[in-house]
């Protein structure tokens, strides 16, 4: 008999070294990033353990909600498996369908009306278990990589990074602050001239730059789950603060999407994909 319960912060650990034996070659800072991740974004992401009757971990699987183009799809949201994992010892004894179903009722509840997932052609055991699970084999791809460099002479890789955010510019640098603050957006810390926001994985710094035309001419881009939702959220905060909060509206490039606009004149374009469009 196992208990199946959904991830926790009081799981970390067990979360982790299940993790770690599902992809070992991922390094121990990237997992626990993911976790986190996974962890503020409950509505995106969704993970169960499975317990023996002692609360040995057993089992993991991880899902997500997908928007964007899931081969074979005809619906969206869809829910994907991202990864699953049944320790040697419990493995045969109908585990991994016990998982498969806890997610299957998570991403129901969440709209989604398709269960998707993916393996490497080479992973008999995994097409294996797919096939057990019900899932059914929708294409076959194989991916190819040339170099770009002169006389196809390869480059070395560049050190490793962490994360790429944007100087958001502020005319009023408190009003600008208080602007992203009613939109729910975390101040994770701040100067006099400077200030850290977070939003889901999103980051960027608010700066106190005095150039008009500058930020007029600066744009910043979100992707969401929900336009719809966001716009509702946004358009009082805008009105509040005597800014500009467009309609959503589907665009040719593939999103639906708004315009929205700080007290600085700074361009937010706050949208999700089209069903299908990716």
């Amino acid at each position: 008999m196992h208990l199946i319960d959904p991830c926790s912060d009081l799981d970390r650990n067990a979360w982790l070294q299940l993790r770690l034996q599902l992809w070992p070659d991922c390094p121990v800072d990237d997992h626990r990033r993911e976790i986190e991740q996974q962890l503020a974004e409950p509505a995106r992401f969704g993970a169960w353990l499975a317990r023996d009757i002692d609360g040995v971990p057993q089992g993991l699987i991880e899902v997500a909600l997908r928007r964007d183009y899931v081969p074979g799809a005809d619906h969206s949201p869809v829910l994907y498996l991202e990864g699953i994992y049944v320790q040697p010892e419990a493995r045969r004894h109908g585990l991994a369908r016990e998982l498969v179903a806890a997610a299957a009722t998570w991403g129901a509840s969440h709209g989604c009306r398709e269960f998707a997932s993916d393996t490497t052609l080479d992973n008999a055991d995994s097409q294996a278990m797919h096939l057990a699970l019900g899932f059914k084999e929708t294409a076959r791809l194989a991916f190819y990589l040339a170099p770009l460099t002169p006389e196809g002479q390869e480059r070395p890789p560049p050190p490793a990074s962490r994360e790429l955010k944007s100087f958001v510019p502020a005319l009023d640098f408190a009003l600008s602050k208080r602007f992203y603050m009613a939109l729910g957006m975390d101040l994770i810390w701040s100067t006099d001239e400077l200030a850290y926001f977070r939003q889901g994985p999103a980051r960027f710094l608010l700066q106190a730059f005095n150039e008009p035309a500058f930020a007029a001419n600066f744009q910043m881009h979100l992707l969401v789950d929900d336009a719809d939702a966001w716009w509702r959220h946004a358009a009082p905060v805008a009105e509040r603060f005597g800014t500009r909060c467009d309609p959503p509206a589907d665009q040719p490039w593939g999103l639906r999407d708004f315009a929205l606009l700080d007290p600085a004149g700074v361009l937010w374009r706050i949208g999700h994909p089209l069903a299908g469009r990716g």
